[in-house]
């Protein structure tokens, strides 16, 4: 579970590629990082039977997770100094 306050969103991934990508580059600046998954293709609370009628065709496999990458409030702003440079 993330502490209350400690950590702040970085960006959201669609592709494991990319988050793996940018935790490779966190790390590699010694950014403390945390990643939470969420699988996108399971069922919502909010809407009860709802990917049971709907199912998943043509969804894209690839994009069946989000990946969210935290990052400390006090490395923030480097973090998304570091995202934003071209690679």
């Amino acid at each position: 579970m993330l502490a209350f306050g400690k950590w702040k969103e970085l960006t959201v991934c669609q592709s494991q590629k990319q988050c793996d990508e940018i935790c490779a580059l966190l790390r590699e600046h010694e950014i403390p990082y945390t990643v939470k998954t969420r699988a996108r293709n399971s069922p919502s609370a909010l809407s009860f039977g709802s990917r049971e009628r709907a199912g998943i065709f043509a969804q894209n496999p690839a994009a069946a997770y989000q990946y969210y990458i935290y990052v400390e409030r006090g490395a923030l702003a480097d973090a998304k100094a570091l995202c934003a440079r071209p690679r």
